[in-house]
């Protein structure tokens, strides 16, 4: 899901619309960077925020829902940064960190602003 939707799996291809805006390059033949940043809504204001899983986003108490409507559609930007390094054919090691900053729709349930930070580090081999 992160592929399409970003690094850190905060949303799902489910009453989501997002604009997003990525880079690549590879500065050598064994070594790819890529950057990511979105913009996302929900699609309808009356219906959830639903997570990578499927199901809907939950917070304390309940799901990210407002059957109103009247918390918007905003749910926020996420910005990211993967590398992946071909150590061999047989070896890769890749990094990603990711940043979520919540739009007023989360705002609006959660009463906070505060961003989220994901990162990982990965090292995988063939046999």
């Amino acid at each position: 899901n992160h592929k399409f939707y970003g690094l850190m799996d905060m949303h799902a291809w489910k009453n989501m619309n997002q604009l997003a805006l990525t880079w690549s390059t590879k500065p050598r033949k064994d070594l790819e960077i890529k950057t990511r940043v979105s913009k996302n809504y929900l699609m309808d204001s009356k219906d959830a925020w639903y997570g990578a899983g499927g199901g809907a986003n939950t917070l304390a108490g309940g799901v990210f829902k407002d059957a109103t409507g009247a918390a918007g559609k905003d749910l926020g930007m996420e910005w990211d940064l993967e590398a992946t390094w071909v150590r061999n054919p047989k070896q890769t090691i890749s990094a990603g960190i990711g940043l979520y900053q919540p739009g007023s729709f989360v705002k609006t349930l959660t009463g906070k602003n505060q961003a989220q930070f994901f990162g990982y580090l990965q090292y995988a081999a063939k046999f």
